[in-house]
This record gives C-alpha cells, sequence and structure tokens, in this order.
C-alpha cells in the first residue's frame, strides 16, 4: 500500500475541500504511478504552530510515495495535475504549496523509527 502524507494547517480548508482534495490526490496517483490502494494521511498542524517568514503559514506540504526510477514525463504530469487541481479546489497560492516524491518506506523502517523517537 503506498501513501501521500498532506500536511495543512488546523481551518485552512473546509471539510468538503479536504474530501475533494483526497479523492483528487488519489485519482492522480492512481492514474500516473500506481493503480492500486493508496492512503491519504492527514496531518494538521494546530493554529499558532506553523510560521513561514515569522509569520503564521497558510502553507500545505504533500508528500507522495514512488519508486525510484519513476519516469520524469509521469512525475511532471503528475505533480503538474496535483498543483493545478489543488488550486483550483482551495484557491491557495501556489507559493504556499510544496508537492515532493519520496521512495516508499518500508513497514520495518516506519516501526524502527516510530520506536526510536
Amino acid at each position: 500500500m503506498k501513501k501521500i502524507l498532506a500536511t495543512i494547517q488546523d481551518g485552512q480548508f473546509s471539510d468538503s475541500q479536504i474530501k475533494t482534495l483526497q479523492t483528487m490526490l488519489r485519482g492522480h496517483y492512481q492514474q500516473h504511478v500506481d493503480a492500486g490502494h493508496v492512503v491519504v494521511i492527514w496531518l494538521v498542524v494546530p493554529a499558532g504552530q506553523a510560521f513561514t517568514d515569522y509569520k503564521p503559514s497558510q502553507s500545505s506540504v504533500v508528500t507522495m510515495e514512488c519508486d525510484i526510477g519513476f519516469a520524469q514525463e509521469k512525475r511532471l504530469a503528475l505533480l503538474q495535475a496535483c498543483q493545478r487541481d489543488w488550486c483550483s479546489i482551495t484557491g491557495q497560492d501556489v507559493d504556499h504549496l510544496m508537492f515532493s516524491l519520496s521512495k516508499p518506506m518500508s513497514s520495518s523502517k516506519c516501526s524502527t523509527a516510530a520506536a526510536s523517537a
């Protein structure tokens, strides 16, 4: 199972927007990366706990698991589609949005990392 981690600020988006974003992220991931099951994990940062340039942050960060060697043209298509639709759904400024791809972390590494924290 692949994962997408979406970090947003508390109160930044409505429940309806989050549901639409989740559907959009899954759809683009399944279209461009892997048609199998993908789970979206939401990390909601409490108000007053994130700052950009010494001001309360309105930034969102989305990290998607992707195998090493993922073709550049597919990578570009995925990131462009997600950015376009995210900004359309939320009205968020593109300068406050970051998408990244990371290699999948095995469940054993996740367990080890959690145990050592």
